[in-house]
């Protein structure tokens, strides 16, 4: 893996796009001062995902733009700026099956405030897929990938502690310390989930065993009312075809009584209401007794 060139749009001393190339070999960045050397390392340090300001030589996001200054009344200029790193990646050292592969991260501002974006070749990405594709190939912000003025002095005055952190940055044994406590973290957030989905699904059980009591008690109640139902029905099968019996008792013995009477009531009593027919035969009952007495 290698770098090939570096892209600036509008970041800090760098107006419009500017590009660097950096060719095989040895390259070194001359000039005099305030030319914008640094500003070249903060732009490295910048795609690194440095999350601090002040590596970067600023205290606020916004001033990594290209003429921004704080507080002025001033509408005009640039109002994002970005920075690309392209990498040769033909020994496939980045975790990306292309040979040339292109990071961009830039700003923009959004009235008082700044929204941070991420490409990967020009699509969409997000910063802990660039922290996870540069922790894999080594680099690292915090690293020592690049060692800035005055870091050479500073090592040289560390205690032993300190140089061994350092070295320990350097050999990568940080970052993967790093991770370790992440994924140990990560592993005690999804068993204490676990633990929490077991109680809810003995919780569930408990309800499923109570729901399933209850239908068997709503069934055992529609039989019983099922059965009530065929009761009644039967009951009413029962009164009708009684009621039907004694309305044929009735019609029988009207039927009789008419037959005992004489030929000059039987005219009369040809009735096909029943009901009127014996309201006939009560009126006229003391008649109708002489004339059955008289035909015995």
């Amino acid at each position: 893996m290698r770098l090939l060139e570096l892209e600036f749009e509008n970041f800090k001393s760098f107006k419009g796009h500017v590009t660097v190339p950096l060719g095989p070999g040895f390259t070194c960045i001359t000039g005099p001062n305030g030319s914008g050397k640094s500003n070249i390392t903060d732009a490295i340090l910048f795609i690194l995902g440095s999350r601090s300001t002040k590596l970067l030589r600023a205290r606020k996001l916004k001033q990594l733009i290209y003429g921004f200054q704080e507080g002025t009344k001033k509408k005009t200029g640039p109002k994002a700026c970005k920075v690309s790193m392209v990498f040769d990646n033909s020994d496939r050292f980045l975790a990306i099956e292309k040979d040339q592969v292109t990071f961009t991260k830039g700003i923009r501002l959004r009235g008082e405030n700044t929204t941070t974006y991420y490409q990967l070749d020009g699509i969409k990405s997000s910063a802990s897929e660039f922290e996870a594709l540069f922790s894999r190939a080594g680099l690292y912000a915090t690293g020592y990938n690049i060692i800035q003025q005055g870091d050479v002095i500073q090592t040289s005055l560390m205690s032993g502690t300190e140089r061994r952190r350092k070295i320990e940055d350097v050999a990568g044994i940080t970052a993967y310390d790093n991770r370790l406590r992440s994924t140990r973290s990560a592993r005690n957030s999804v068993e204490a989930d676990l633990t929490l989905l077991n109680d809810r699904a003995k919780e569930a059980k408990r309800t499923l065993k109570q729901l399933e009591r209850e239908k068997e008690d709503a069934e055992k109640l529609e039989a019983v009312l099922e059965k009530i139902k065929e009761n009644d029905n039967i009951k009413k099968s029962f009164d009708l075809r009684l009621e039907n019996e004694i309305e044929d008792f009735k019609i029988r013995s009207i039927r009789e009584a008419v037959k005992a009477t004489p030929a000059i009531f039987q005219e009369n009593l040809e009735f096909h209401d029943w009901s009127t027919a014996m309201l006939y035969l009560e009126s006229n009952r003391e008649e109708a007794l002489k004339c059955w007495g008289t035909n015995k």
